[in-house]
Protein backbone atom coordinates (compact mmCIF):
# COMPACT_ATOMS: atom_id res chain seq x y z
CA UNK A 1 0.00 0.00 0.00
CA UNK A 2 1.46 3.28 -0.96
CA UNK A 3 1.04 6.20 1.04
CA UNK A 4 0.80 9.84 0.10
CA UNK A 5 1.77 12.64 2.43
CA UNK A 6 -0.84 15.65 2.32
CA UNK A 7 -0.15 19.08 3.81
CA UNK A 8 -2.99 20.02 5.51
CA UNK A 9 -4.01 23.66 5.53
CA UNK A 10 -6.97 23.50 8.17
CA UNK A 11 -8.06 25.66 10.90
CA UNK A 12 -6.98 23.12 13.16
CA UNK A 13 -3.35 23.27 12.03
CA UNK A 14 -3.20 27.31 11.69
CA UNK A 15 -3.65 26.96 15.47
CA UNK A 16 -1.08 24.29 16.11
CA UNK A 17 1.45 26.27 14.25
CA UNK A 18 1.41 29.75 15.55
CA UNK A 19 0.66 27.83 19.31
CA UNK A 20 3.80 25.72 18.94
CA UNK A 21 5.89 29.11 17.04
CA UNK A 22 4.84 31.01 20.69
CA UNK A 23 5.85 29.02 23.51
CA UNK A 24 8.38 31.07 24.34
CA UNK A 25 5.86 33.98 23.89
CA UNK A 26 3.27 32.89 25.89
CA UNK A 27 6.66 32.06 28.96
CA UNK A 28 7.09 35.68 28.11
CA UNK A 29 3.61 36.86 29.20
CA UNK A 30 3.73 34.33 31.92
CA UNK A 31 6.84 36.11 33.69
CA UNK A 32 5.71 39.69 32.63
CA UNK A 33 2.57 39.32 34.89
CA UNK A 34 4.94 38.12 37.41
CA UNK A 35 7.36 41.20 37.38
CA UNK A 36 3.89 43.16 37.52
CA UNK A 37 2.98 41.57 40.37
CA UNK A 38 6.30 42.30 42.20
CA UNK A 39 7.01 45.41 41.52
CA UNK A 40 4.02 47.04 41.93
CA UNK A 41 2.81 44.90 44.60
CA UNK A 42 5.43 46.27 47.29
CA UNK A 43 5.50 42.52 48.79
CA UNK A 44 8.72 41.88 47.97
CA UNK A 45 12.26 43.79 49.16
CA UNK A 46 13.86 46.51 46.43
CA UNK A 47 17.19 44.21 45.99
CA UNK A 48 14.57 41.18 45.27
CA UNK A 49 12.37 42.65 43.42
CA UNK A 50 15.28 44.25 41.47
CA UNK A 51 16.44 40.77 40.67
CA UNK A 52 12.88 39.58 39.65
CA UNK A 53 12.59 42.24 36.90
CA UNK A 54 16.43 42.18 35.87
CA UNK A 55 15.62 40.19 32.02
CA UNK A 56 13.01 42.63 31.70
CA UNK A 57 16.07 45.26 31.37
CA UNK A 58 18.55 43.25 30.26
CA UNK A 59 17.02 40.53 27.93
CA UNK A 60 13.56 40.44 26.92
CA UNK A 61 13.80 44.10 25.25
CA UNK A 62 16.20 42.60 22.80
CA UNK A 63 14.81 39.44 22.53
CA UNK A 64 11.75 40.59 21.31
CA UNK A 65 13.09 42.59 18.51
CA UNK A 66 15.28 39.93 17.44
CA UNK A 67 12.22 37.47 17.30
CA UNK A 68 10.37 40.01 15.04
CA UNK A 69 13.55 40.33 12.89
CA UNK A 70 14.79 36.97 13.13
CA UNK A 71 11.76 34.40 12.23
CA UNK A 72 13.97 30.93 10.86
CA UNK A 73 16.41 29.46 12.89
CA UNK A 74 19.91 27.75 11.62
CA UNK A 75 19.68 25.15 14.02
CA UNK A 76 18.51 22.43 11.94
CA UNK A 77 21.38 23.04 9.24
CA UNK A 78 24.58 23.14 11.74
CA UNK A 79 25.30 19.06 11.85
CA UNK A 80 25.70 19.94 7.59
CA UNK A 81 28.95 22.24 7.68
CA UNK A 82 31.19 24.29 9.09
CA UNK A 83 28.88 28.43 8.71
CA UNK A 84 30.49 31.63 9.80
CA UNK A 85 28.55 33.12 12.29
CA UNK A 86 26.09 35.00 11.74
CA UNK A 87 25.80 34.09 8.06
CA UNK A 88 21.79 33.61 8.23
CA UNK A 89 20.98 36.85 9.43
CA UNK A 90 20.88 38.09 5.96
CA UNK A 91 17.67 35.52 4.99
CA UNK A 92 16.49 36.54 9.13
CA UNK A 93 17.90 33.27 10.62
CA UNK A 94 20.10 32.93 13.70
CA UNK A 95 21.46 30.00 15.80
CA UNK A 96 20.17 29.51 19.49
CA UNK A 97 23.62 30.86 20.33
CA UNK A 98 23.63 33.86 18.63
CA UNK A 99 19.72 34.52 19.06
CA UNK A 100 20.62 34.90 22.39
CA UNK A 101 23.97 37.24 21.78
CA UNK A 102 21.85 39.93 19.67
CA UNK A 103 18.95 39.97 22.33
CA UNK A 104 21.46 40.82 25.04
CA UNK A 105 23.29 43.53 22.64
CA UNK A 106 20.02 45.00 21.46
CA UNK A 107 18.56 45.20 25.03
CA UNK A 108 21.16 47.39 25.86
CA UNK A 109 19.96 49.22 22.37
CA UNK A 110 16.30 49.44 23.14
CA UNK A 111 15.69 50.15 26.66
CA UNK A 112 17.90 53.62 26.78
CA UNK A 113 15.54 54.65 23.87
CA UNK A 114 11.96 53.92 25.94
CA UNK A 115 14.11 56.26 28.24
CA UNK A 116 14.45 58.88 25.24
CA UNK A 117 10.90 57.96 24.45
CA UNK A 118 9.60 58.81 28.11
CA UNK A 119 11.28 62.25 27.70
CA UNK A 120 10.16 63.44 24.18
CA UNK A 121 6.77 62.69 24.75
CA UNK A 122 6.86 63.84 29.01
CA UNK A 123 5.41 60.13 30.17
CA UNK A 124 7.05 60.73 33.44
CA UNK A 125 10.09 58.17 34.54
CA UNK A 126 7.60 56.65 37.20
CA UNK A 127 7.68 52.34 37.53
CA UNK A 128 3.97 51.89 36.23
CA UNK A 129 4.87 54.04 32.81
CA UNK A 130 8.10 52.43 32.46
CA UNK A 131 7.24 49.19 32.96
CA UNK A 132 3.66 49.57 30.72
CA UNK A 133 6.34 51.05 28.05
CA UNK A 134 9.02 47.93 28.19
CA UNK A 135 6.15 45.77 28.47
CA UNK A 136 4.27 46.80 25.40
CA UNK A 137 7.68 47.03 23.33
CA UNK A 138 7.63 43.10 24.50
CA UNK A 139 4.56 41.97 23.57
CA UNK A 140 4.36 43.70 20.65
CA UNK A 141 8.21 42.61 19.53
CA UNK A 142 6.92 39.06 19.98
CA UNK A 143 3.18 39.32 18.35
CA UNK A 144 5.01 40.41 15.57
CA UNK A 145 7.71 37.84 15.42
CA UNK A 146 5.02 34.48 16.22
CA UNK A 147 3.44 35.85 13.00
CA UNK A 148 6.82 35.89 10.92
CA UNK A 149 7.51 32.57 12.31
CA UNK A 150 4.27 30.90 10.82
CA UNK A 151 4.95 32.07 7.49
CA UNK A 152 7.83 30.82 7.54
CA UNK A 153 9.17 27.08 6.21
CA UNK A 154 8.04 24.67 9.00
CA UNK A 155 11.36 23.25 8.80
CA UNK A 156 12.81 26.84 9.30
CA UNK A 157 11.04 28.02 12.09
CA UNK A 158 12.61 28.45 15.54
CA UNK A 159 11.87 25.38 17.47
CA UNK A 160 11.88 25.43 21.51
CA UNK A 161 12.56 21.85 21.84
CA UNK A 162 15.45 21.63 25.00
CA UNK A 163 16.67 18.42 23.13
CA UNK A 164 17.18 20.39 19.43
CA UNK A 165 18.35 23.34 21.37
CA UNK A 166 20.78 21.41 23.62
CA UNK A 167 21.94 19.63 20.39
CA UNK A 168 22.94 22.65 18.38
CA UNK A 169 24.98 24.06 21.42
CA UNK A 170 26.76 21.34 21.73
CA UNK A 171 27.27 20.81 17.77
CA UNK A 172 28.82 24.57 18.11
CA UNK A 173 31.47 23.38 21.19
CA UNK A 174 32.70 20.36 19.74
CA UNK A 175 33.92 22.47 16.58
CA UNK A 176 36.03 24.42 18.54
CA UNK A 177 39.06 23.43 20.21
CA UNK A 178 39.09 23.40 24.12
CA UNK A 179 41.07 26.62 24.22
CA UNK A 180 37.97 28.21 22.03
CA UNK A 181 35.18 26.76 23.83
CA UNK A 182 36.99 28.05 27.57
CA UNK A 183 37.79 31.27 25.55
CA UNK A 184 33.88 31.29 24.62
CA UNK A 185 32.90 30.51 27.95
CA UNK A 186 34.70 33.09 29.58
CA UNK A 187 32.96 36.15 27.03
CA UNK A 188 29.72 34.62 27.71
CA UNK A 189 30.20 34.53 31.48
CA UNK A 190 31.92 38.47 31.21
CA UNK A 191 28.69 39.36 28.64
CA UNK A 192 26.57 38.07 31.48
CA UNK A 193 27.97 39.80 34.46
CA UNK A 194 28.20 43.14 32.18
CA UNK A 195 25.24 43.28 31.05
CA UNK A 196 23.63 41.98 34.84
CA UNK A 197 25.58 44.69 36.47
CA UNK A 198 24.03 47.00 34.38
CA UNK A 199 20.53 46.18 35.11
CA UNK A 200 21.22 45.49 38.21
CA UNK A 201 22.10 49.61 38.69
CA UNK A 202 18.76 50.72 37.03
CA UNK A 203 16.85 48.43 39.02
CA UNK A 204 18.59 48.65 42.20
CA UNK A 205 17.95 50.61 45.01
CA UNK A 206 20.53 53.37 45.23
CA UNK A 207 21.89 53.70 48.84
CA UNK A 208 22.00 56.97 50.02
CA UNK A 209 19.95 58.46 47.27
CA UNK A 210 16.07 57.94 48.72
CA UNK A 211 14.25 60.81 49.08
CA UNK A 212 10.95 62.68 48.18
CA UNK A 213 10.32 65.45 47.08
CA UNK A 214 7.41 67.98 47.67
CA UNK A 215 5.58 71.02 45.20
CA UNK A 216 2.85 73.22 45.61
CA UNK A 217 1.33 73.55 42.54
CA UNK A 218 -1.97 75.30 41.13
CA UNK A 219 -4.14 74.48 38.00
CA UNK A 220 -4.44 76.80 34.97
CA UNK A 221 -7.07 77.31 32.28
CA UNK A 222 -5.83 74.92 30.65
CA UNK A 223 -5.68 72.13 33.23
CA UNK A 224 -2.61 72.10 33.48
CA UNK A 225 -0.30 71.76 37.28
CA UNK A 226 2.20 74.95 37.29
CA UNK A 227 3.90 76.05 39.69
CA UNK A 228 2.59 79.82 39.55
CA UNK A 229 -0.81 81.89 40.04
CA UNK A 230 -0.46 81.59 43.95
CA UNK A 231 -3.58 82.88 45.38
CA UNK A 232 -3.08 86.16 47.57
CA UNK A 233 -6.03 86.24 49.55
CA UNK A 234 -7.64 83.03 51.23
CA UNK A 235 -11.32 82.82 49.85
CA UNK A 236 -14.13 80.42 49.99
CA UNK A 237 -12.76 79.42 45.67
CA UNK A 238 -9.16 78.44 47.33
CA UNK A 239 -7.48 75.41 45.83
CA UNK A 240 -3.96 74.30 45.67
CA UNK A 241 -2.61 70.72 44.30
CA UNK A 242 0.12 69.07 46.28
CA UNK A 243 2.92 66.99 44.96
CA UNK A 244 4.11 64.45 46.52
CA UNK A 245 6.72 62.17 44.27
CA UNK A 246 8.26 59.29 45.72
CA UNK A 247 12.13 58.43 45.34
CA UNK A 248 12.44 55.99 48.37
CA UNK A 249 13.06 53.24 45.57
CA UNK A 250 9.67 51.34 47.48
CA UNK A 251 6.32 51.34 47.73
CA UNK A 252 5.65 54.10 50.61
CA UNK A 253 2.67 54.92 52.81
CA UNK A 254 2.45 58.99 52.88
CA UNK A 255 0.23 61.25 55.37
CA UNK A 256 -0.19 64.69 54.39
CA UNK A 257 -1.51 66.93 56.72
CA UNK A 258 -3.08 70.80 56.00
CA UNK A 259 -2.56 73.53 58.62
CA UNK A 260 -4.07 77.45 58.18
CA UNK A 261 -1.82 78.92 60.57
CA UNK A 262 -2.48 83.21 61.78
CA UNK A 263 0.84 85.19 61.79
CA UNK A 264 2.86 87.56 62.93
CA UNK A 265 5.71 88.26 61.54
CA UNK A 266 8.37 91.00 62.40
CA UNK A 267 12.23 91.23 63.04
CA UNK A 268 12.45 88.94 60.51
CA UNK A 269 10.87 86.56 62.93
CA UNK A 270 7.77 84.77 62.55
CA UNK A 271 5.45 83.72 65.39
CA UNK A 272 2.02 81.57 64.76
CA UNK A 273 -0.77 83.01 66.90
CA UNK A 274 -3.74 80.33 65.93
CA UNK A 275 -3.66 77.55 64.00
CA UNK A 276 -6.16 74.66 62.81
CA UNK A 277 -5.96 71.99 61.02
CA UNK A 278 -8.19 71.52 57.65
CA UNK A 279 -7.54 68.21 55.72
CA UNK A 280 -5.15 64.90 56.77
CA UNK A 281 -5.16 62.30 53.81
CA UNK A 282 -3.14 59.25 52.74
CA UNK A 283 -2.22 57.37 50.29
CA UNK A 284 0.48 54.52 49.44
CA UNK A 285 2.38 55.93 46.38
CA UNK A 286 4.46 53.23 44.23
CA UNK A 287 8.05 54.40 44.06
CA UNK A 288 8.49 56.71 40.94
CA UNK A 289 4.99 57.93 40.80
CA UNK A 290 3.75 61.29 42.25
CA UNK A 291 0.62 61.45 44.36
CA UNK A 292 -1.67 64.64 43.96
CA UNK A 293 -3.30 66.15 46.45
CA UNK A 294 -5.55 68.64 45.91
CA UNK A 295 -7.11 70.60 48.79
CA UNK A 296 -9.65 73.59 48.72
CA UNK A 297 -9.39 75.78 51.95
CA UNK A 298 -11.58 78.28 52.63
CA UNK A 299 -11.62 81.05 55.70
CA UNK A 300 -11.72 79.66 58.97
CA UNK A 301 -13.45 81.93 61.96
CA UNK A 302 -11.35 82.91 64.36
CA UNK A 303 -8.39 82.96 61.65
CA UNK A 304 -9.22 84.63 59.12
CA UNK A 305 -9.60 88.05 61.08
CA UNK A 306 -9.07 91.53 58.82
CA UNK A 307 -5.71 92.62 58.41
CA UNK A 308 -4.24 88.70 59.69
CA UNK A 309 -1.32 87.62 57.91
CA UNK A 310 -1.99 83.63 56.97
CA UNK A 311 0.09 80.61 56.34
CA UNK A 312 -1.29 77.46 54.50
CA UNK A 313 1.61 74.68 55.28
CA UNK A 314 1.16 71.43 54.57
CA UNK A 315 3.07 68.87 56.17
CA UNK A 316 4.23 65.64 54.35
CA UNK A 317 5.19 62.33 56.87
CA UNK A 318 6.12 59.00 55.56
CA UNK A 319 3.65 56.48 56.90
CA UNK A 320 1.19 57.74 59.83
CA UNK A 321 1.26 61.51 61.16
CA UNK A 322 1.68 62.31 64.83
CA UNK A 323 -1.36 64.32 66.66
CA UNK A 324 0.26 67.88 66.17
CA UNK A 325 1.93 68.27 63.12
CA UNK A 326 4.96 70.38 63.13
CA UNK A 327 8.44 71.34 60.76
CA UNK A 328 10.47 69.43 63.56
CA UNK A 329 8.61 66.21 63.46
CA UNK A 330 7.82 66.45 59.36
CA UNK A 331 9.61 64.74 57.07
CA UNK A 332 8.73 67.21 54.46
CA UNK A 333 6.92 70.60 53.93
CA UNK A 334 5.90 73.28 51.57
CA UNK A 335 3.87 76.51 52.84
CA UNK A 336 2.53 79.62 51.20
CA UNK A 337 1.27 83.02 52.75
CA UNK A 338 -1.35 84.71 52.03
CA UNK A 339 -3.80 87.63 53.20
CA UNK A 340 -7.22 87.59 54.43
CA UNK A 341 -7.89 91.20 53.92
CA UNK A 342 -9.01 92.99 50.51
CA UNK A 343 -5.35 94.88 50.42
CA UNK A 344 -2.93 91.23 50.08
CA UNK A 345 0.29 91.14 49.80
CA UNK A 346 2.30 89.16 47.37
CA UNK A 347 2.18 85.36 47.70
CA UNK A 348 5.79 83.72 48.61
CA UNK A 349 6.17 79.76 49.30
CA UNK A 350 9.12 78.06 50.58
CA UNK A 351 9.64 74.50 50.29
CA UNK A 352 11.93 73.02 53.03
CA UNK A 353 12.37 69.67 54.15
CA UNK A 354 13.61 67.61 57.38
CA UNK A 355 15.80 64.57 57.58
Amino acid sequence: MKYVHQESSGWSDRVTAYVTSGVDALAVVAYLVVVDLATMGGVFPPALRAAIALPLVVFLPGYALVAALFPRTTASFLDDEPRDPFAGAVDGALSPTERVAVSFGSSLAVVPLVGLVHSIAGLGFGTSALLGTVNTVVVVGLAVGVVRRVRAPRGERVSFSPRSWSTALGTVFRRRSRAEVVLTAAVLAAVLVATGSLGFALLGPADGESYTTVTLLTENESGDLVMDGYPETLTAESSLVVGVTNHEGERTAYTVVTELQAVDAANDSTAVRADRELARENRTVAAGDTWYVEQSVAPVPGIDAAGTQLRLRFFVYRGAAPADPAVENADEYVDLSLSSASNATSPSSASNATA
